[in-house]
């Protein structure tokens, strides 16, 4: 049996880590080159290791130091922020932990559904223009008819001068009427089916909202291109090439722009671009019928349907395509997919908003899709006879 081995107890140290926190990591590796440095300097300290306690008692005075300026650091970034951002609560203001670059295309995913983060409006509102009364959705008596209305900027209203958007013309020429009182929802947050089509199913099928009007056909367009949003959003497919300008950072308009390379998918197929629209407009109409619901499907104006365009907008729309070059080419078949799509068979009435665009030769786009405030008003009579004539089928 070997002897024991002499002075074994120098090479025992007792370490009171009390009060150490995995943040004040970065202390030690700033006191100590490295971990064999550290592990020496306990060895070589006496046996009470009064210079280690000296040591870890500055550090964590340091850390103490360390979290009040981070603390009044982030309250000046709060204040930035409210500053900036005046509207937001939390979870808008937790976007911009990545810094101030903030995008409108940014998305917040709510149980069920998927929204475009407006910095303009309240979070809380799930981002909606205009706040929802839901107590007066459900304590609505059996004469106030409620319509909600989806669709992208053109029901949203922000493009629009006050009082002169669709939902606000809309409002005034409904509560012209004697029969009914009407509660209408401005739900414009996106252009695309399938958001709205989960915004309602999860937020509003079970107020048996009576009229839902859909402001759709803006897809065709943006499907061309190997945009996430279209495999991720609509299930429609696109390029691995568009993997390499995720990883830059970049979007697909982006990637054109700076590269120089049409990222336009050849592969997709219209026929199967409408037939995944129709399916989309078909699962919105069966969830808005069995809530008790008529579903509206109007097809959105587009400039290219129009027969004879104005100065204006030759300019609007050129300014758009010097902006953004080759984005929107596909504009240019927008009236053969229109009728494509019409051709197919539904089982719903579908709206073409168009038909009160193609004759008129006045201004009424600032550019391909964004319409100005004349259109608006024809868009919303457009809407109103529509609904006057549905009314009373509830």
């Amino acid at each position: 049996m070997p002897p024991p081995p002499h002075n074994i107890e120098h090479k025992i140290r007792n370490i009171s880590v009390d009060g150490y926190r995995r943040e004040q990591s970065k202390f030690f590796v700033d006191k100590y080159k490295d971990s064999c440095n550290f592990i020496e300097s306990l060895l070589n300290d006496d046996y009470h290791l009064s210079n280690f306690q000296k040591i870890f008692k500055d550090i964590k005075k340091d850390y103490k130091e360390y979290t009040k300026q981070k603390a009044s650091d982030d309250y000046k970034r709060r204040l930035m922020i409210d500053k900036k951002y005046p509207n937001l609560n939390v979870f808008a203001k937790l976007r911009t932990l990545k810094g101030f670059n903030t995008q409108d295309d940014d998305i917040i995913y709510y149980p069920g559904l998927f929204l475009n983060v407006f910095y303009d409006s309240d979070d809380k509102n799930f981002f909606l223009r205009e706040k929802i009364d839901f107590l007066a959705l459900k304590n609505r008596d059996k004469n106030t008819k409620v319509i909600a209305l989806f669709g992208g900027c053109t029901i949203r209203g922000n493009t629009f001068a006050e009082n002169t958007s669709v939902i606000e013309i809309l409002k005034c020429l409904l509560d012209k009427r004697n029969d009914y009182k009407f509660i209408v929802l401005n739900c414009g947050l996106s252009g695309g089916i399938y958001e709205n089509f989960l915004f309602f199913s999860s937020i509003l099928y079970s107020y048996k909202i009576d009229f839902v009007v859909n402001l759709f056909f803006a897809e065709p367009v943006l499907s061309q291109y190997n945009c996430e949003t279209m495999l991720k959003i609509y299930n429609i497919p696109y390029s691995p090439n568009y993997e390499i300008g995720i990883l830059k950072g970049l979007s697909y308009y982006q990637m054109t722009l700076e590269s120089g390379i049409s990222y336009k998918n050849p592969h997709i197929c219209y026929k199967d671009i409408l037939e995944a629209l129709r399916i989309r407009l078909e699962q919105f109409n069966d969830m808005v019928v069995c809530s008790g619901g008529i579903f509206i499907p109007i097809i959105h104006p587009f400039l290219h349907c129009k027969k004879e365009w104005s100065k204006e907008e030759k300019w609007g729309y050129a300014l758009q395509s010097k902006k953004m070059p080759g984005l929107y080419s596909g504009c240019e078949d927008i009236k053969w997919q229109i009728d494509e799509f019409l051709s197919m068979q539904h089982k719903m009435t579908i709206y073409n908003s168009n038909e009160i665009v193609a004759d008129d030769s006045s201004t009424l786009f600032k550019d391909w899709i964004h319409i100005n405030e004349k259109l608006a008003e024809k868009l919303a009579y457009y809407i109103v006879d529509i609904l006057c004539g549905r009314v009373n089928a509830i």
